[in-house]
């Protein structure tokens, strides 16, 4: 069962291919852009923002649907990028 450390600020949903790194960049577009959120958040308020954000294949043995379903409803703010 998750602990209070599962617990996020902020649940990403994206399809890993809208993820893939552009030309001469090593993260894509959805990493730089929560790593920025993350940045700015803790610029402007001094607290660090915690993201629930999966990078990388999903394994068959992980419980994936109950960290799914956790994270949502724990999370503050769920961003989707379709």
């Amino acid at each position: 069962m998750p602990g209070d450390s599962d617990i996020k600020d902020v649940f990403t949903w994206y399809a890993t291919a809208d993820n893939d790194a552009r030309t001469g960049r090593s993260e894509g577009w959805i990493t730089d852009f929560a790593a920025t959120l993350q940045s700015e958040h803790s610029a402007a308020t001094g607290r660090e923002l915690t993201c629930f954000f999966h990078q990388g294949a999903i394994e068959s043995c992980h419980d994936w649907e109950h960290r799914i379903r956790h994270g949502v409803a724990s999370a503050s703010a769920f961003i989707a990028f379709e």
